[in-house]
């Protein structure tokens, strides 16, 4: 039975396609930051795990979304991100999705190894909003995945392809019986 032989194939194809989409962070998403104490105005800082923002009353606030509350008044915001030699020399390329809204400010944060990469996007949108896009990425991770995703889908095949030889043995039996 042919069909029930394409499936497995089927699977492996849909783990490699998982694999590579989430592998360029085409599966990350926008995340909203609770709302900042001011309105912002800019951007003015931030690393892989904070943001800082000039607000609208002058002051600068940071927001490390694993703190709470995630917003403090800030003296010493982080600062701006210099380049990176290791981002130069092993470039992260990953599909960041547009902004859900229209960006006033913009930051991209890089931190790049040759095994391993992050990138976090700040905006700041036209209402006022904060947001974050963030995706996290080591080879030997990657692999993993990809070998999971192949695994899984193949599985997926072949427990389908199971049922489906299943289905067609239990309909012919039936109607050999009525015969």
């Amino acid at each position: 039975m042919l069909p029930a032989a394409v499936l497995p194939l089927l699977g492996l194809a849909a783990g490699i396609l998982f694999s590579r989409a989430w592998n360029s962070g085409a599966l990350a998403r926008w995340q909203r930051l609770p709302d900042p104490p001011a309105s912002p105005v800019r951007i003015v800082g931030g690393s892989t795990s904070a943001v800082s923002i000039q607000a609208s009353d002058g002051r600068v606030y940071t927001c490390n979304p694993s703190d709470s509350p995630c917003w403090v008044e800030d003296e010493q915001p982080v600062a701006l991100p210099a380049r990176s030699e290791a981002c130069e020399q092993y470039p992260l390329h990953y599909s960041v999705s547009p902004a859900p809204g229209k960006v006033v400010d913009a930051l991209q944060v890089q931190w790049c190894h040759f095994e391993a990469g992050e990138e976090v996007n700040y905006v700041v949108l036209e209402d006022g909003s904060v947001w974050s896009w963030r995706h996290r990425d080591a080879n030997f991770l990657n692999l993993a995945r990809m070998f999971a995703a192949l695994a899984g889908g193949f599985l997926v095949g072949v427990l389908s392809s199971a049922a489906l030889l299943l289905a067609v043995w239990l309909r012919r039996r039936a109607r050999h019986a009525h015969n």
